[in-house]
């Protein structure tokens, strides 16, 4: 008999075929969403949305937020990334255009660290989610971008599957409520708002898109069209396996 600990991943889209092959081909030209590029659509979304300054402060420098130090024991490395992907870009990949429209991109990069902006909208996180600087599920805020974006021509263009966002922890983000009870979520929200996005708005993103993470603990036919881009954990290099004499703060491993 076969073995069931083999599950037959799904058929890959065709869709995202075509995508891929029209990279190869051409010069690649890529978008940015980012604090400056959304600042726009967070004023329509939100209304007077005075918080987005503080958030696009901390994009831009991640030490002056509050709830960062050298430290902190953080696992994603979304920070940096959203900070510096676009210079290292523009150094190292000669063949690659960020041009300014979406309409105009073969490629779309959602370039927003989930933690800072949270915080900075009025999210509450948990305490442990404070202390790993990462949430289990986004907050409202994101959300309601995410879901933003999902609603936009150049989204249905190709189903978002040549869109890259980076999510902390994609099994996380999908079902992190789902394994506890509805007397769990109530205690919780006794003591902090806790949004709860649809269904299909988390699934719009994590069974489509290309993702951006750490780890990836969803079995193959939990995936739908993803796409996997492994990143690597951002450690602390005092609380691992660095010698204390080492000049650098974290590893990346």
């Amino acid at each position: 008999p076969e073995s069931s600990e083999f599950i037959e991943a799904p058929e890959v889209c065709s869709a995202k075929h075509a995508v891929w092959r029209d990279w190869m081909q051409t010069r690649l030209r890529i978008f940015l969403y980012d604090a400056t590029t959304l600042q726009p659509v967070v004023q329509t979304l939100f209304q007077n949305a005075t918080w987005w300054s503080t958030y696009t402060s901390w994009a831009k420098s991640p030490f002056t937020m509050p709830d960062k130090n050298e430290s902190w024991d953080q696992e994603p490395p979304d920070a940096f990334i959203q900070l510096e992907l676009p210079q290292v870009l523009s150094d190292r990949w000669p063949e690659v255009t960020v041009v300014d429209s979406a309409e105009d991109a073969d490629m779309v990069l959602w370039l927003v660290w989930d933690y800072a902006l949270c915080i900075a909208s009025g999210h509450t996180p948990a305490p442990w989610e404070r202390f790993k600087g990462r949430l289990s599920q986004s907050c409202e805020a994101h959300w309601r971008l995410l879901e933003w974006v999902q609603g936009t021509p150049r989204w249905n263009r190709n189903s978002g599957v040549d869109y890259m966002f980076i999510v902390d922890s994609i099994y996380s983000w999908e079902s992190y409520w789902d394994y506890h009870t509805p007397e769990d979520l109530l205690l919780e929200r006794e003591t902090r708002p806790v949004y709860i996005p649809r269904r299909e708005v988390v699934q719009g993103i994590t069974r489509s898109s290309i993702l951006a993470s750490v780890e990836e603990r969803r079995s193959p036919d939990h995936r739908g069209n993803s796409t996997l881009l492994p990143i690597p954990y951002y450690a602390n290099a005092s609380k691992y396996v660095a010698p204390s004499q080492m000049a650098r703060h974290h590893l990346a491993g």
